[in-house]
């Protein structure tokens, strides 16, 4: 992983509260809201137990831009710091990006001589003088006694961040400063959008939840509304299908009815034709018999009647006439007549003497004829 700065410190409560507040502001300063902080490399914040420190630190020198060392007698009395500082200028040969940040202790120069008097300096170590031979300018932090100095909120410690920044891009400390103002303007309203549209968000999903939940109640209206036309239709499908089933049942009842009706009038043809049959060789038989006899007519008394009737064929006619005692009239009478029936029987038990006078009725008279 690149790193934009090494941060150089020795472990002790004054310097690590430096090399955390420093990272923080570093990482904060002049960003933009929409780009990640820069990557800066400080061994307690990267390192993990049971990793391979001299390797790992090795790695991260390589992979870091600049160095960050917190000049101070503590860390210049550490062998970890040294050895850091070795690789970085010795090895590596980056002394020119190399940035000192002094925080506490003493660092002496000489200005006519413009270097270092090594002799009287205690917060940088020795093994910087051959890459140190001129004053080198650095951040100043031996000011901050106290945790507020060391926010971007002081105006001071602001000023030394914005310095330390300006290194790390290559311009001008004032042109570092327009660029974070324009950048803070930027964030901010960059952040006045977003809190805009979230609010507008907001505003949108509350109008769309309400807006949803009357389409939901319109729906669930329409639905039940559908579903009682649902139930009226089936309750009609129904219906239609009992009066279907009541036609059905009524054209069946009304072809049985039919049937009946016909085997009725069958029955009654056959029974009407049998009877017509019967009395046809009823009234033929009968004729028969008053034909084979001669003689005048003669009135007869019938066996079940006592009526003295007159026996004859009316020409036209399809059964036997007979005409009463008292009538002048000729009746036409069916052949199950009881009158024609009693004279019939009579006619068939009255000895054959008594039967010759008896004589059929000539079809071309049409009055009574006299006592015999």
């Amino acid at each position: 992983m690149k790193y934009k700065a090494f941060i150089s410190y020795r472990h002790s409560p004054q310097s690590r509260l430096h090399a955390e507040r420093l990272e923080s502001a570093l990482r904060r300063y002049a960003k933009p809201l929409w780009k990640p902080p820069i990557a800066i490399f400080r061994d307690e914040r990267v390192l993990r137990p049971g990793d391979d420190l001299p390797s790992r630190l090795r790695e991260a020198l390589l992979n870091s831009e600049f160095m960050l060392y917190l000049a101070s007698k503590e860390a210049a009395s550490s062998e970890w710091v040294v050895d850091e500082l070795r690789i970085w200028c010795d090895e590596l040969k980056r002394s020119e990006n190399l940035i000192l940040v002094h925080v506490s202790d003493r660092i002496s120069v000489n200005r006519e001589a413009d270097c270092i008097v090594w002799d009287k300096t205690d917060a940088v170590p020795a093994i910087l003088e051959k890459h140190l031979n001129y004053i080198p300018t650095w951040a100043d932090l031996t000011w901050t006694k106290k945790d507020e100095h060391l926010d971007l909120g002081n105006a001071e410690y602001r000023s030394t961040i914005n310095a330390i920044v300006a290194r790390f891009r290559g311009i001008e400390p004032g042109a570092m400063n327009d660029t974070e103002v324009l950048t803070h303007r930027r964030n901010i309203l960059v952040r006045n959008l977003g809190i805009a549209a979230i609010v507008i968000s907001a505003i949108l999903a509350f109008w769309f939840g309400i807006a949803a939940n009357r389409n939901a109640k319109i729906a669930e209206d329409r639905r039940v509304e559908a579903e009682g036309q649902r139930k009226e239709a089936e309750q009609e499908r129904d219906l239609a299908t009992k009066a279907t089933e009541q036609e059905e049942i009524a054209r069946k009842n009304a072809v049985q009815q039919r049937a009946i009706a016909e085997d009725r009038s069958r029955k009654l043809a056959v029974a009407n034709s049998a009877i017509q049959h019967s009395e046809e060789r009823e009234r033929q038989a009968l004729a028969d018999d008053l034909l084979a006899y001669s003689g005048p007519p003669r009135q007869i008394r019938t066996a079940g009647w006592k009526t003295a009737i007159d026996l004859g064929l009316r020409k036209g006619w399809h059964c036997l006439a007979a005409r009463t005692q008292h009538g002048s009239e000729w009746k036409r009478f069916p052949s199950w007549h009881p009158v024609l029936s009693s004279s019939r029987r009579y006619w068939e038990t009255i000895p054959f003497r008594s039967r010759t006078r008896l004589a059929l009725k000539n079809p071309d008279c049409c009055h009574s004829t006299g006592n015999g």
